[in-house]
């Protein structure tokens, strides 16, 4: 696990898992006041290097494809989501909520203005140390 902090405060955390040789990049996660200063970069960079020193040839990004691990992939391996519903209630969510909805809603919260996106990132991350 890897910290960058600024005045204190956390601003960069690294979360990696070494298991045979692989490195699984579980979490790399930024404030959303500080992302354009760069820590993605270098907690990217520093997991890497650390992966390395500590033997694994192999670092996984991990799902989802997001933009900034194709800048860094030699490869891809396609993943999907597998929904096993328990009850009524589950067969009705996995049938008609999640398949329908999830694509949809994660294409509106794409659209929407990088300022009201960085609200509510920083809303959903208010109160969390």
């Amino acid at each position: 696990m890897t910290m960058i902090t600024c005045d204190g405060a956390p601003i960069g955390l690294d979360l990696a898992l070494d298991c045979k040789g692989t490195s699984f990049g579980h979490v790399i996660a930024t404030h959303p006041e500080h992302e354009r200063g760069g820590v993605g970069g270098i907690l990217v960079h520093h997991s890497f290097a650390s992966a390395k020193r500590r033997g694994n040839a192999i670092f996984d990004l991990l799902a989802p494809a997001d933009a900034y691990k194709h800048e860094h992939a030699d490869g891809l391996t396609a993943v999907s989501d597998l929904v096993l519903p328990l009850s009524w209630k589950g067969r009705l969510a996995a049938n008609y909520g999640l398949l329908n909805w999830r694509p949809l809603l994660k294409q509106a919260l794409r659209r929407l203005p990088s300022p009201l996106t960085r609200r509510l990132a920083a809303w959903s991350y208010g109160g969390k140390s």
